[in-house]
């Protein structure tokens, strides 16, 4: 068995091992499954947890569960977990800023949703910012926002004017309660940070040349001897500004990647093939001199005469896959393919290959091929620098198309675009208003999963992609490959029972909470390091706070019930007897076969109640502020460079929320 199991994929191990209780051992035998984990998705987040804990049959359940979530759009829980001013998400961990205006205090809270139920870092950002910038004490107006978080590290832009604007990068650790470094920056234009345990890179879109174009400029700064480098890293062939569109930066292992999706700065009237600018350097080695950059063969991407674009679909981002390690470029495109009239998402996979020494910008600038025998050819002057290059037939599966623009949904209605390759989905989070009320916003998550009938001989066959035969004349192909569409939540049926229709309505609650829509702001989760696929929706209200919606598409999740139960606590206690109307908090819901506990509240008077239920209950509590802060103060120790503007032995105020008894509540 141990030999036939080697030719399946994972999923198919997994429906193996259901269609037999003999079999039942194919996902419960740890030794079994470490090897499998080992072999096929050893790059995979569940591997890397199950190497921790050493338990390897569950890593592999969650990892199948993950994917089929994903693909089939069944998310297994969605909550609302906080009500912020603003938020971001990285890697499982939820950083929000709460304001209390009337006490002039300002909480950055750093909530691990994935692991940490009850337990969340709270971070004084007055006393934060005077530590870190003295002369800033005292100074009211300024703005704070998170910028990365990543291995325990925290990365906030703080800005203020006292005369003249300040840039400062605040980088410390809230777990062990360390201060790493202030860095005062001249330009915090288009400012992204990237970090791992022991190295950070922070990069501005600032640095002007002689022809008043501005390009990107890199910083390197040790976490571990808290020094800055003294030089930047200036990407002077980067073309593009925008991060997610036409460039994107990731650490990944132990190097540090970017990847452009255009070659030149001003426009080339008379070009006829496009590239990708991809480049790596490691981490540890912040020099120019040893950048690996992708040969154009490698990094081909289009030829123009596919297709305009339709730039606004765009997305460009890395993934590394869960088997091998390799890393891709992910990109996105909406184009009119072949003269067409109508539209086409697809979505192209490009595996990122690099020499084995270091190579210069100047690499690669003789690989064209020679230029093709057309008329336009000969209005070439010595001022034009075209690229040409036969276009590679590309495999079936290094691109997967998407909707055609008579699906699609409007770019103003959909919030959020990911392509997840592992399980050869594309999800979109869009607004889909029931046809009776269109006035209404309704919150869904739509995806789209490439089946194939005949895996082995589309692999086999290599095809032009979107260009060439493969869009026209070639009905094999168009037979053998299509999307199944899923959505989430579903819709109500009549033949249903009450009771699931009652789950739907509430469960439509949490998604699209009434009285707030408006202003909705997403974060996707970055695909590096994510256990569960997750968005957090910010929706902004009356009252200037938003509420952050946690989608979650794994079993594998503890909520924060105790962080909950203090919240309800509170807010009942002090508005309960006021009898002031309520809103929806939170609601845990079950999906499929499975059961979350969740919390039902009642108020008996001025001093509520709250018990524990097995049924997906409601969590009503009143429209009010979060409560207030409790537990202990410790400060939080400096370890700084010499020369650096914090003092040591200086603190800025921690808080841990108190856990709190919730019995058998798991």
């Amino acid at each position: 068995m141990t030999y036939i199991v080697r030719g399946l994929t994972l999923e198919e191990i997994y429906d193996l091992s259901r269609s037999c209780r003999h079999f039942q051992y194919l996902i419960r035998e740890e030794n079994l499954c470490k090897m499998l984990l080992r072999d096929k998705a050893a790059y995979s987040v569940e591997a890397e947890d199950a190497l921790q804990t050493g338990e390897y049959a569950r890593g592999f359940r969650r990892l199948v569960k993950r994917r089929r979530a994903t693909a089939s759009a069944t998310p297994y829980v969605a909550a609302v977990v906080a009500v912020a001013d603003s938020f971001a998400f990285y890697s499982g961990w939820l950083c929000y800023l709460v304001e209390d205006r009337a006490n002039a205090r300002r909480d950055l809270r750093i909530l691990d949703v994935q692991k940490a139920t009850n337990h969340e870092l709270v971070v004084d950002v007055p006393t934060l910012v005077s530590l870190a910038v003295p002369e800033s004490a005292g100074c009211r107006k300024y703005t704070f926002r998170v910028l990365y978080h990543a291995a325990g590290i925290t990365s906030c832009l703080y800005s203020f004017a006292r005369p003249n604007t300040q840039h400062w990068l605040l980088i410390f650790n809230a777990e062990r309660q360390q201060l790493l470094g202030a860095v005062q920056l001249e330009s915090a234009m288009r400012l992204f940070v990237r970090n791992n345990r022991d190295h950070l890179i922070f990069g501005t879109h600032s640095e002007r040349q002689a022809n008043g174009i501005r390009k990107w400029a890199l910083r390197h700064f040790d976490l571990r001897t808290g020094q800055l480098a003294t030089e930047s890293m200036h990407l002077t062939n980067v073309v593009g500004y925008e991060i997610g569109s036409t460039v994107c930066f990731e650490i990944i292992g132990d190097h540090f990647y970017g990847c452009s999706n255009s070659t030149a700065f001003e426009l080339e009237e008379i070009d006829w093939t496009s590239y990708y600018y991809c480049f790596r350097f490691a981490v540890d080695d912040f020099d120019p001199e040893r950048t690996q950059i992708m040969k154009k063969r490698d990094a081909w991407r289009r030829q123009h005469a596919e297709g305009p674009i339709d730039d606004r679909w765009t997305f460009l981002n890395f993934e590394q896959d869960e088997q091998t390690g390799s890393v891709r470029i992910i990109e996105s495109r909406k184009e009119w393919l072949n003269g067409r009239s109508g539209s086409k998402r697809t979505y192209y996979i490009t595996n990122a290959h690099f020499p084995d020494g270091g190579s210069t910008d100047g690499d690669g600038a003789d690989d064209n091929d020679p230029l093709p025998n057309e008329p336009i050819a000969r209005l070439l002057t010595s001022s034009n620098q075209p690229n040409y290059m036969v276009a590679p037939q590309r495999d079936a599966h290094a691109f997967h198309r998407g909707d055609d623009g008579s699906m699609m949904f409007s770019k103003g209605k959909t919030y959020l675009s990911t392509y997840h390759h592992v399980c050869s989905t594309y999800l979109d989070l869009v607004d889909d208003p029931l046809p009776g009320d269109v006035c209404t916003q309704r919150l869904r998550i739509r995806t789209g999963t490439r089946v194939f009938s005949n895996v082995s001989s589309v692999a086999a066959t290599p095809q032009n992609g979107p260009s060439g035969d493969y869009w026209v004349g070639n009905p094999y192909i168009e037979e053998s490959e299509r999307n199944t569409i899923h959505f989430w939540p579903p819709e109500a049926c009549c033949e249903n029972s009450s009771d699931h229709d009652d789950k739907l309505q509430r469960l439509d609650q949490v998604m699209n909470p009434r009285g707030l829509t408006g202003m909705l702001q997403v974060a996707p989760v970055p695909k590096k390091k994510k256990v569960t696929m997750q968005q957090r929706v910010a929706i902004r209200g009356a009252m200037r706070n938003r509420t952050v919606l946690h989608l979650l598409q794994s079993r594998a999740f503890h909520l924060p019930l105790g962080k909950i139960i203090q919240w309800t606590r509170y807010l009942l206690r002090k508005w309960g007897h006021l009898g002031l109307p309520y809103k929806t908090l939170c609601i845990l819901v079950s999906l499929g076969n499975w059961v979350l506990r969740s919390i039902e509240t009642t108020v008996p008077g001025p001093t509520p109640s709250i018990r524990v239920s097995n049924l997906p209950l409601l969590i009503s509590i009143p429209e009010s502020e979060m409560p207030p802060d409790r537990g202990h103060r410790s400060p939080l120790h400096t370890s700084l460079p010499v020369g650096a503007r914090p003092q040591e032995g200086t603190g800025v105020s921690m808080l841990h929320v108190e856990r709190m008894g919730l019995g058998d509540v798991q």
